[in-house]
């Protein structure tokens, strides 16, 4: 991963505000049929160290069934 400069906040609806880094960010994913592919992001991601989940955009799981 490498952060960025910019950064955005984000707010959930009972949460604080918190600032998140824009980064590039890879992710390591298991398909259904137990084979292990990384997903990289074409784009800069938002990164918060305090995430519980990982939320991937519909598109960036459609781009790596279409590489």
């Amino acid at each position: 991963m490498r952060k960025h400069s910019k950064s955005a906040k984000l707010q959930g609806l009972l949460g604080k505000p918190q600032l998140a880094q824009y980064a590039d960010l890879a992710f390591r994913l298991k398909t259904n049929k137990g084979q292990h592919i990384t997903l990289r992001l074409r784009q800069p991601g938002l990164f918060l160290p305090e995430a519980k989940e990982i939320l991937l955009a519909h598109q960036d799981l459609e781009d790596v069934g279409s590489a």
